[in-house]
């Protein structure tokens, strides 16, 4: 429904109640929630992890979604309005799990492309890494410092996992969204790895595999 966008007005009203405080409720729930779930489940049963990662994947959607329908809201002009993309993305910043909350975007991306990953791209999979990259990208373009400390922490993982012929191997099957997962990856791994770095080969192999078929 908050993506409707005959009722952006409407929408822009809800999201600004108690000048947004309730909106950052929100945010702070889902990023700082994470470490302290992750705790809890350590002291516990390692079977739970799935139930964390589950729980995760959402929280990276949601955030997603969230910065999706309050850059709708500026398509109309209000006055006194307080809410945009930079409003979002600098409460964020101000988390102190952020960093944490990043790093697991980033190790999970990786995972589904290292080597011997067993993650298969189903259409569900597909789309939470559609939402994982699309969140890793805009706060490495909006977060200062996060470029480089990815870079330091992940540098050899994004040079020998993150490769055209591992994404390639990589059966992508929710063909609306293939796309803009592989720009999107393409651009992360120019910005960590600082190299020349051109997924078309990937884009075109799919593409000659499915007209085969």
């Amino acid at each position: 429904m908050l993506t409707e966008t005959e009722a952006v007005e409407n929408i822009q009203t809800i999201l600004e109640i108690n000048q947004g405080r309730t909106l950052k409720k929100l945010i702070y729930v889902l990023i700082e929630s994470h470490p302290e779930l992750l705790v809890k489940l350590e002291s516990q049963n390692q079977k739970l992890f799935h139930v964390y990662n589950e729980y995760f994947d959402l929280t990276v959607i949601l955030l997603d979604k969230l910065i999706v329908v309050i850059e709708q809201t500026t398509w109309v002009i209000k006055e006194n309005a307080i809410l945009s993309s930079v409003w979002i993305i600098e409460y964020a910043k101000s988390l102190l799990s952020l960093d944490g909350y990043i790093e697991t975007i980033t190790k999970s991306i990786i995972d589904t492309f290292k080597p011997n990953s067993t993650i298969h791209l189903n259409p569900e999979c597909s789309i939470i890494l559609y939402h994982q990259v699309k969140v890793l990208k805009r706060l490495i373009q909006e977060v200062d410092g996060v470029k480089e400390t990815l870079r330091s922490q992940f540098y050899e993982e994004f040079l020998y996992y993150l490769t055209v012929s591992s994404i390639n191997n990589k059966d992508m099957t929710c063909d609306p969204i293939r796309e803009i997962i592989l720009k999107t990856l393409e651009h992360i791994i120019k910005e960590i790895t600082q190299r020349p770095f051109s997924l078309q080969t990937t884009k075109q192999s799919i593409n000659l595999s499915d007209s085969s078929s």
